[in-house]
């Protein structure tokens, strides 16, 4: 009995087709893996083995104004080297420092300086050092494409808006351009303060000297 069982599974063909396609199954999966690897090859995904493409050289012309700085964000590739050609294009003296330090000198009025930036693989934050200009607007952001704003350059870019709209219920009420010519009829408010009625007028004189002081 047990020898005419095994005789007839032998020489089964029910077994020997499902033999024929498990070894089809598997060729072709591994014909489906080599395609994918010549056309995917390692590296050409997102991941840990991308190759990052480096940006090459970019010049950028910059105009500082009351209180503004155009354009308000520079987008760059990782590896590119930025040069800055910054002119004070406002009626006040402005500069302009990558990150608070590294940039242009004093510049009046119609001044223009080149400033060699370097390469930038990382977020950063320009702006104008003259007191109180940064608070009022005059910070740029530069901005390495494919990253995420950092929390330093995210939090730069938005503390003009939040310092300007103290008060005023949202930054959209606090924009406001300084640069802009004042339309037809427009006269400026005389600011001499006409002495009390009836009071004494006292002319006094004040003296002040700005140095740097601790």
């Amino acid at each position: 009995m047990g020898q005419t069982m095994t005789s007839r599974r032998a020489n089964d063909p029910e077994g020997t087709g499902l033999l024929w396609t498990l070894v089809g199954a598997v060729s072709f999966l591994a014909l489906g893996l080599a395609i994918a690897a010549f056309f995917y090859p390692t590296g050409s995904a997102s991941g840990p083995g991308v190759a990052t493409m480096k940006g090459g050289p970019k010049r950028v012309s910059v105009k500082l104004t009351e209180f503004a700085i155009k354009p308000s964000t520079i987008d760059v590739a990782p590896g590119t080297t930025l040069t800055l050609v910054v002119t004070n294009s406002g009626a006040m003296a402005h500069d302009l420092k990558i990150n608070g330090t590294t940039g242009t000198k004093l510049l009046q009025p119609g001044q223009n300086e080149v400033v060699e930036v370097g390469v930038i693989d990382a977020d950063a934050t320009a702006w104008c050092t003259v007191a109180g200009h940064r608070a009022a607007g005059m910070s740029m952001r530069i901005h390495v494409t494919g990253q995420t704003p950092t929390a330093s350059a995210a939090a730069s870019t938005t503390m003009a808006g939040m310092d300007a709209s103290a008060g005023s219920g949202s930054a959209a009420d606090a924009v406001i351009d300084f640069s802009a010519t004042p339309g037809k009829g427009w006269k400026a408010f005389d600011p001499t303060l006409a002495p009390a009625p009836g009071g004494t007028e006292h002319k006094v004189t004040f003296h002040a000297t700005e140095k740097v002081i601790e």
